[in-house]
Protein backbone atom coordinates (compact mmCIF):
# COMPACT_ATOMS: atom_id res chain seq x y z
CA UNK A 1 0.00 0.00 0.00
CA UNK A 2 1.21 3.54 -0.88
CA UNK A 3 2.20 5.39 2.07
CA UNK A 4 -0.19 8.34 2.86
CA UNK A 5 1.39 12.03 2.57
CA UNK A 6 0.24 14.20 5.67
CA UNK A 7 -2.20 16.30 3.94
CA UNK A 8 -4.30 12.89 3.94
CA UNK A 9 -3.90 12.39 7.92
CA UNK A 10 -2.43 15.54 9.43
CA UNK A 11 -5.92 17.12 10.04
CA UNK A 12 -8.73 15.22 10.63
CA UNK A 13 -11.93 17.21 9.48
CA UNK A 14 -9.94 20.59 10.68
CA UNK A 15 -8.89 23.14 7.86
CA UNK A 16 -6.42 25.33 9.08
CA UNK A 17 -4.84 28.46 7.41
CA UNK A 18 -1.02 28.63 5.99
CA UNK A 19 0.29 31.36 8.94
CA UNK A 20 3.94 31.50 7.29
CA UNK A 21 5.96 29.18 4.95
CA UNK A 22 9.92 28.56 5.88
CA UNK A 23 12.13 26.17 4.03
CA UNK A 24 14.07 22.93 5.50
CA UNK A 25 16.10 20.75 3.59
CA UNK A 26 14.62 21.26 0.01
CA UNK A 27 11.22 21.57 1.13
CA UNK A 28 8.52 23.65 1.86
CA UNK A 29 7.36 24.45 5.79
CA UNK A 30 3.95 25.39 6.34
CA UNK A 31 3.31 26.43 9.86
CA UNK A 32 -0.79 26.35 10.29
CA UNK A 33 -3.11 28.13 12.25
CA UNK A 34 -3.43 24.66 14.40
CA UNK A 35 -0.25 25.06 15.56
CA UNK A 36 1.14 22.21 13.37
CA UNK A 37 2.86 21.94 10.38
CA UNK A 38 3.13 20.33 7.14
CA UNK A 39 6.26 19.65 4.62
CA UNK A 40 5.55 19.68 1.05
CA UNK A 41 7.96 19.66 -2.18
CA UNK A 42 8.24 23.16 -3.68
CA UNK A 43 6.85 22.13 -6.37
CA UNK A 44 3.50 20.48 -5.37
CA UNK A 45 3.55 24.15 -3.40
CA UNK A 46 4.13 25.82 -6.78
CA UNK A 47 1.28 23.83 -8.64
CA UNK A 48 -1.79 24.07 -5.91
CA UNK A 49 -0.40 28.08 -5.77
CA UNK A 50 -0.95 27.85 -2.25
CA UNK A 51 0.29 31.00 -0.19
CA UNK A 52 0.33 32.19 3.43
CA UNK A 53 -3.20 33.16 4.62
CA UNK A 54 -4.75 30.22 2.41
CA UNK A 55 -6.57 27.34 3.61
CA UNK A 56 -5.97 23.66 3.71
CA UNK A 57 -9.55 22.45 3.52
CA UNK A 58 -10.26 18.55 2.42
CA UNK A 59 -9.78 20.04 -1.30
CA UNK A 60 -6.94 21.20 -0.92
CA UNK A 61 -5.36 18.35 1.03
CA UNK A 62 -6.48 16.66 -2.22
CA UNK A 63 -4.92 18.87 -4.66
CA UNK A 64 -1.41 18.46 -2.92
CA UNK A 65 -1.49 15.09 -2.54
CA UNK A 66 -2.16 15.05 -6.36
CA UNK A 67 0.70 17.62 -6.48
CA UNK A 68 3.14 15.25 -4.74
CA UNK A 69 2.40 12.78 -6.91
CA UNK A 70 3.31 15.29 -9.93
CA UNK A 71 6.47 16.64 -8.00
CA UNK A 72 7.69 13.07 -7.66
CA UNK A 73 7.11 12.27 -11.59
CA UNK A 74 9.06 15.98 -12.27
CA UNK A 75 12.19 14.67 -10.05
CA UNK A 76 12.04 11.07 -11.87
CA UNK A 77 12.11 13.11 -15.04
CA UNK A 78 14.84 15.76 -14.19
CA UNK A 79 17.07 12.71 -13.80
CA UNK A 80 16.65 11.37 -16.94
CA UNK A 81 17.14 14.73 -18.47
CA UNK A 82 20.44 15.12 -16.18
CA UNK A 83 22.16 12.22 -18.45
CA UNK A 84 20.93 14.08 -22.07
CA UNK A 85 18.07 15.83 -23.62
CA UNK A 86 15.49 14.45 -24.21
CA UNK A 87 12.41 15.12 -26.08
CA UNK A 88 8.43 14.83 -24.42
CA UNK A 89 7.91 11.73 -25.56
CA UNK A 90 11.45 10.02 -24.38
CA UNK A 91 10.37 11.49 -20.87
CA UNK A 92 6.77 10.48 -20.90
CA UNK A 93 7.75 7.03 -22.30
CA UNK A 94 10.61 6.69 -19.48
CA UNK A 95 7.73 7.50 -16.59
CA UNK A 96 4.61 5.47 -18.01
CA UNK A 97 7.18 2.65 -17.78
CA UNK A 98 8.04 3.20 -14.45
CA UNK A 99 4.32 2.59 -13.57
CA UNK A 100 3.55 6.43 -12.62
CA UNK A 101 -0.40 7.19 -13.99
CA UNK A 102 -0.76 9.02 -16.87
CA UNK A 103 -2.51 11.99 -15.84
CA UNK A 104 0.14 12.63 -13.09
CA UNK A 105 3.03 12.07 -16.40
CA UNK A 106 1.40 14.72 -18.53
CA UNK A 107 1.71 17.39 -15.71
CA UNK A 108 5.00 16.54 -14.80
CA UNK A 109 5.30 16.80 -18.70
CA UNK A 110 3.77 20.16 -18.50
CA UNK A 111 5.73 21.70 -15.50
CA UNK A 112 9.32 20.50 -17.69
CA UNK A 113 8.14 22.07 -20.40
CA UNK A 114 6.71 25.17 -19.04
CA UNK A 115 10.39 25.50 -17.29
CA UNK A 116 12.32 24.61 -20.42
CA UNK A 117 14.03 21.49 -19.35
CA UNK A 118 12.47 19.57 -22.05
CA UNK A 119 12.80 21.38 -25.41
CA UNK A 120 11.84 19.43 -28.71
CA UNK A 121 13.00 22.53 -30.79
CA UNK A 122 16.35 22.63 -29.58
CA UNK A 123 16.91 19.11 -29.88
CA UNK A 124 14.93 18.92 -33.33
CA UNK A 125 17.53 22.03 -34.28
CA UNK A 126 20.74 19.98 -33.25
CA UNK A 127 18.96 16.63 -35.04
CA UNK A 128 18.99 19.09 -38.06
CA UNK A 129 22.37 19.85 -38.10
CA UNK A 130 24.35 16.84 -37.93
CA UNK A 131 26.38 16.79 -40.92
CA UNK A 132 26.59 13.60 -41.57
CA UNK A 133 22.91 13.07 -42.08
CA UNK A 134 20.86 13.88 -44.97
CA UNK A 135 17.30 15.46 -45.25
CA UNK A 136 15.91 11.72 -44.57
CA UNK A 137 17.71 10.81 -42.25
CA UNK A 138 17.27 13.31 -40.01
CA UNK A 139 13.26 13.46 -40.38
CA UNK A 140 13.64 9.34 -39.68
CA UNK A 141 15.57 9.96 -36.08
CA UNK A 142 13.20 13.05 -35.41
CA UNK A 143 10.15 11.07 -35.52
CA UNK A 144 11.62 8.12 -33.91
CA UNK A 145 12.46 10.58 -30.87
CA UNK A 146 8.77 11.65 -30.76
CA UNK A 147 9.47 15.41 -32.42
CA UNK A 148 6.26 16.69 -33.40
CA UNK A 149 6.19 16.55 -37.47
CA UNK A 150 4.74 19.82 -38.00
CA UNK A 151 8.34 20.83 -35.76
CA UNK A 152 10.42 19.11 -37.58
CA UNK A 153 9.16 20.08 -40.99
CA UNK A 154 10.19 23.62 -39.88
CA UNK A 155 13.73 22.65 -38.45
CA UNK A 156 14.67 20.64 -41.28
CA UNK A 157 13.45 24.12 -43.75
CA UNK A 158 16.49 25.94 -42.49
CA UNK A 159 18.23 23.42 -43.50
CA UNK A 160 21.03 23.57 -46.26
CA UNK A 161 20.38 21.40 -49.53
CA UNK A 162 21.31 17.73 -49.17
CA UNK A 163 23.94 18.01 -51.91
CA UNK A 164 25.67 20.83 -49.84
CA UNK A 165 25.33 18.48 -46.78
CA UNK A 166 26.42 15.06 -48.81
CA UNK A 167 30.11 17.59 -49.59
CA UNK A 168 30.13 18.52 -45.54
CA UNK A 169 29.52 14.99 -44.60
CA UNK A 170 32.08 13.68 -47.26
CA UNK A 171 35.01 16.16 -46.14
CA UNK A 172 34.24 15.10 -42.13
CA UNK A 173 34.32 11.47 -43.25
CA UNK A 174 37.30 11.64 -45.53
CA UNK A 175 39.75 13.40 -43.02
CA UNK A 176 39.24 10.21 -40.65
CA UNK A 177 40.18 7.66 -43.57
CA UNK A 178 43.98 6.09 -43.51
CA UNK A 179 45.75 8.38 -45.93
CA UNK A 180 46.69 4.52 -47.54
CA UNK A 181 43.78 3.96 -48.98
CA UNK A 182 43.68 4.42 -52.92
CA UNK A 183 41.42 6.23 -54.16
CA UNK A 184 38.99 3.45 -55.53
CA UNK A 185 38.88 2.30 -51.52
CA UNK A 186 37.91 5.88 -50.54
CA UNK A 187 35.57 5.82 -53.20
CA UNK A 188 33.85 2.77 -52.10
CA UNK A 189 33.72 3.57 -48.47
CA UNK A 190 32.65 7.12 -48.62
CA UNK A 191 29.98 6.00 -51.30
CA UNK A 192 28.32 3.68 -48.61
CA UNK A 193 28.55 5.86 -45.75
CA UNK A 194 26.76 8.26 -47.43
CA UNK A 195 24.17 6.02 -48.43
CA UNK A 196 24.00 4.54 -44.82
CA UNK A 197 22.88 8.18 -44.09
CA UNK A 198 20.15 8.57 -46.32
CA UNK A 199 21.70 10.96 -48.87
CA UNK A 200 20.32 10.13 -52.37
CA UNK A 201 22.88 8.35 -54.99
CA UNK A 202 23.37 11.56 -57.36
CA UNK A 203 24.40 13.88 -54.26
CA UNK A 204 26.73 11.08 -52.78
CA UNK A 205 28.87 10.79 -56.17
CA UNK A 206 28.77 14.47 -56.80
CA UNK A 207 29.80 15.03 -53.41
CA UNK A 208 32.94 11.98 -53.39
CA UNK A 209 34.33 12.64 -56.57
CA UNK A 210 34.35 16.06 -56.12
CA UNK A 211 36.27 15.49 -52.64
CA UNK A 212 38.78 12.79 -54.63
CA UNK A 213 39.50 15.94 -57.02
CA UNK A 214 40.40 17.68 -54.48
CA UNK A 215 37.81 20.69 -55.64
Amino acid sequence: MAKKHAAEWLFDDDAPRVVAIASSRGKAVLHLSNEKTLKVSGTALQLVGLSQGDEIDAAMRKRLVEAEAVSDAVRKGVRMLGASAKTAAEVRSRLLAKDIDAKVVERAIAHLLERGLINDAEIAKKVSKDPLASREMARHVMEARGVDAALAEETLSARASDAKGAKKAVRALGAKMPASLSSAAKRGRLLSALARRGFEEHDAIDAVDGYLRGS
